[in-house]
């Protein structure tokens, strides 16, 4: 804080106070050289590489369907030099997928990536889903329902709210879940397994 006095023209003079403000600039002891985010079949990869790491901890792998919620994929810790990365989703959603990297030091202060996405479009002729948007239930068509083990509805947060009985009826009452982004996991023989994603309004 500093008090000076300001006088004008005509001698009157009036007493000013500044105020300054000192703030650390202490960034993240972490700098990505590179971040980037291809396809390799049904799978989205991320690969990234860092500069320098000092007292660094983890990343945190975040996936979104709208871009605006997020959850987390997997927790990667750091290194040893060379500073190489990379995380492969095993269960892209149809449509938009989006991916950044939460980046964490050992104080747990943290900072996030740019923001990269990706487009699939998986099985769309085995499996639709209507109605999109859905209010009460949603209907899975499905071209032979025998090749199906297991059906899933999960929130964009990847809590498990519906799985499929032996008596599975391809319909899902959504009436009572709030609204948002959902994914429908359809479980294939093999363990193979698609994901569809579906607005509750």
């Amino acid at each position: 804080m500093v008090e000076y006095e300001v006088c004008d023209e005509e001698g009157q003079c009036y007493k000013a106070t500044l105020y300054i403000l000192v703030t650390n600039a202490n960034p993240l002891p972490v700098e990505l050289r590179y971040f980037e985010l291809v396809r390799e079949g049904t799978q989205a990869l991320l690969r990234w590489e860092t500069t320098e790491e000092i007292k660094f901890s983890h990343f945190e792998v975040e996936r979104s369907f709208d871009g605006r919620k997020w959850h987390s994929l997997s927790k990667i810790l750091a290194i040893e030099m060379p500073y190489h990365y990379q995380y492969s989703d095993e269960n892209p959603v149809t449509g938009l997928n989006y991916y950044r990297l939460k980046m964490v030091d050992q104080d747990n202060r943290f900072e996030y990536s740019e923001i990269k996405s990706l487009e699939f479009d998986l099985n769309l002729s085995e499996v639709a889903i209507s109605p999109n948007p859905a209010v009460d239930k949603i209907k899975l068509h499905i071209q032979d329902v025998t090749t199906i083990e297991k059906v899933q509805l999960l929130s964009s947060g990847g809590q498990v709210v519906f799985q499929s009985s032996a008596n599975f009826s391809s319909e899902i009452n959504v009436r009572h879940l709030p609204a948002g982004v959902y994914l429908v996991v359809l479980t294939h023989q093999g363990g193979h397994r698609t994901t569809h994603k579906v607005l509750i309004n």
